[in-house]
């Protein structure tokens, strides 16, 4: 498995100083390396600060300290009432949001695409410029049309690939003539990303992706951007055999996390008496509702809590510290963050077979992995997991050694060696 444990910085890069060159303004021509993120995510500003709502965007402000600058090309709405659920730190001076036209879901932004490939393509000719390379996150095709721009006008760009789109559009459950024509939109945007990462550099996360890629691309890099730290990796200090085992599952509630599967396994754990459970959901999404009927009506409501959303840092590791393991019942997956900060607190694993969820979760070392949308599988882990004490202290040991080769340091690090081999070319170097 390609992971920042065997990825050798030295071998990927030869010039393995490059981060000091830079940061002492050598090489790209004798400035400092500025670098480019246009981003799939919407900010606000209150006049005040900055803010969004998905925790990728850490890892991506993580590269601040190996370059120069950061211009984030980001969907930005100025609004006082109106905030993310993170704040950005600005402060430093590398990091400079620049705004592209607002957009809260992709949905929105293909509804207006001509307008938004217009405003976004203007600001990106104004800014050429001030930044070396460009950092796509593909996906979609506004994404793709700002890479294939930039790549006409001499730019180095490379993309970033996040999620299966077909997968994650089928794990809806696409069975009416609308679902369908949704499958066909995805599969040509898919292959409208394929044909503009051709003879690109193209970074994924996970396997399935890679192999998606693979024909496309002329470069394709497996990484896993982690944004837990590597002081963030310690296992709680609490010993205690409890009379229920408390399970936490973290996500979005929307279809493709399979948490509707999650409830299934409750009702049938409880059907056969056994007891022994309670499933803690952190998060919020639009099948809230959906879940928390199929709750009431199964008579589960002792069995499964809904935390709502949890802010990223402190509060949520202290979430999966009060936890005794972790459950992730996904249909479909890339790399998800939140094994890489469940493992980092020392929880056993119980998660679908999917995406790339066995490149993180090692079956029988460091957690149980069961086929996706099958509860009884699902079930019969879980209660492997409540009858067994010491497998899951030991699942939870192996997981800490886990997270600790996926700090966000290494990826970062990584990513970056990469970067500079494949995308910026050692000859600025010279």
């Amino acid at each position: 498995m390609e992971t920042a444990e065997n990825l050798d910085i030295n071998k990927t890069n030869p010039r393995a100083c490059c981060g000091n060159l830079f940061a002492s303004g050598a090489g790209c021509g004798g400035a400092g390396l500025k670098m480019a993120v246009v981003l799939d995510q919407p900010f606000w500003f209150d006049g005040v600060n900055y803010s969004t709502n998905a925790p990728f965007i850490n890892f991506v402000l993580s590269f601040r300290e190996k370059v120069d600058s950061l211009f984030l090309f980001a969907p930005l709405k100025h609004s006082r009432s109106e905030r993310g659920r993170l704040g950005i730190t600005v402060q430093d001076g590398k990091v400079r949001i620049v705004p592209i036209p607002f957009y809260r879901t992709t949905f929105e932004m293909y509804l207006k695409l001509p307008f938004m490939w217009m405003g976004t393509r203007n600001r990106l000719r104004r800014e050429m410029a001030g930044f070396d390379v460009a950092w796509i996150m593909g996906g979609h095709v506004l994404a793709d049309l700002s890479g294939r721009f930039l790549k006409k006008n001499g730019k180095k760009a490379f993309f970033y690939y996040r999620s299966n789109l077909v997968e994650e559009v089928r794990s809806h459950g696409c069975t009416s003539i609308k679902g369908k024509i949704l499958v066909a939109a995805s599969r040509l945007i898919q292959r409208f990303s394929l044909s503009t990462a051709r003879d690109a550099v193209v970074f994924v996360v996970g396997d399935e992706l890679k192999d998606v890629f693979q024909k496309s691309g002329r470069s394709v890099h497996k990484i896993y951007p982690s944004i837990i730290t590597a002081q963030d990796i310690k296992k709680k200090n609490v010993a205690r055999e409890p009379a229920r085992v408390n399970f936490v599952a973290v996500g979005r509630l929307t279809p493709e996390k399979g948490l509707d599967d999650l409830v299934r396994a409750a009702e049938l754990l409880v059907s056969s008496g056994f007891h022994r459970f309670v499933f803690r959901l952190i998060g919020d999404g639009k099948e809230r509702e959906r879940l928390q009927r199929m709750v009431a009506q199964a008579g589960l409501g002792g069995y499964l809590e809904f935390a709502g959303f949890v802010q990223p840092g402190k509060d949520l590791l202290a979430a999966y510290d009060n936890a005794d393991a972790f459950v992730l019942p996904s249909r479909t997956e890339g790399i998800p963050k939140v094994l890489y900060e469940a493992m980092a607190r020392g929880l056993p694993v119980v998660a679908s077979n999917v995406g790339g969820v066995p490149e993180i979760v090692d079956e029988g070392v460091n957690g149980l992995l069961v086929p996706p949308g099958d509860p009884a599988a699902l079930a019969r882990a879980i209660r492997i997991l409540c009858d067994e004490k010491l497998l899951r202290e030991g699942f939870g040991k192996k997981g800490l050694e886990t997270a600790g080769k996926f700090a966000m340091e290494k990826q970062r690090d990584a990513m970056y060696g990469l970067i500079v081999e494949h995308v910026i070319g050692e000859d600025n170097f010279q």
